[in-house]
């Protein structure tokens, strides 16, 4: 039997033909763009509004707060304890990741981070430099078609039938006044190039941090509130093919 298609009991939007602009589900029949606060009458149109997930009632951001482990009412908030973290002490405990040591340490605190991305940037941008990349003034379409280079190298590397984790290395030699690149599965020193799609999405990777480290972008910011935009995006959000 075929599963009927979800559908929003307002507006009629499914999933494959979202609202204009887009939409999300709010509850298994009702999209954002169709709900109401419950505690102001706030409307999906001009606000986020979302489900509490401790007691179900529909809320816009005005009247709750949303977390990685969901969305929370403020009238749920009220009963919720604070956690103990050793700097701040200002989220609540549901929110609280422990480390080894059993401590709790908020998202806000400085002990606690989700990744060392900053750290890498700077590295690498500082690399780039003592090389010489940053001698000159660089455009940001120069740049952006750089990361376009090193995906088209992955491409190339998995049209000749490269496995995705496969790397290989090269080394250049001289032999009889002639360049020649030859290849193997193992490194042998310091000279040999890594080959192969993980060594390329590394590429894309570093020239993306450059990029960063140039301009003061703070990518792990960005990183973590994309990644909170992108969970409550529809599924297969926008239709589209690919």
């Amino acid at each position: 039997m075929k599963k009927e298609e979800q559908k929003c009991r307002v507006c009629g939007c499914t999933q494959m033909n979202a609202c204009p602009g887009g939409c999300y589900w709010v509850e298994e029949d009702l999209c954002n763009r169709c709900a109401v606060c419950e505690t102001c009458g706030n409307t999906g149109e001009d606000y986020d509004i979302y489900k509490c997930t401790l007691c179900g009632k529909i809320a816009c951001l005005e009247c709750g707060e949303d977390f990685d482990q969901g969305f929370i009412c403020k009238e749920c908030l009220s009963k919720q304890e604070k956690c103990d973290c050793t700097k701040c002490r200002n989220k609540y405990t549901f929110n609280c990741p422990e480390d080894g040591e059993g401590y709790s340490y908020c998202y806000d605190c400085p002990d606690f981070q989700l990744t060392d991305i900053n750290n890498y940037i700077q590295e690498i941008h500082q690399n780039a430099k003592e090389h010489g990349w940053w001698d000159d003034k660089r455009s940001m379409a120069e740049l952006l078609c750089l990361i376009h280079s090193e995906v088209s190298e992955a491409l190339e590397e998995d049209r000749n039938r490269r496995k995705p984790t496969e790397t290989y290395y090269s080394v250049k030699k001289i032999i009889d006044g002639k360049t020649i690149i030859e290849y193997d599965f193992y490194s042998h020193d310091d000279i040999t190039k890594p080959e192969g799609i993980p060594s390329e999405l590394a590429d894309i990777v570093i020239r993306v941090m450059d990029i960063c480290g140039h301009y003061g972008i703070d990518l792990e910011a960005a990183i973590k509130e994309k990644m909170e935009y992108n969970k409550n995006r529809p599924y297969k959000h926008g239709g589209k093919k690919l």
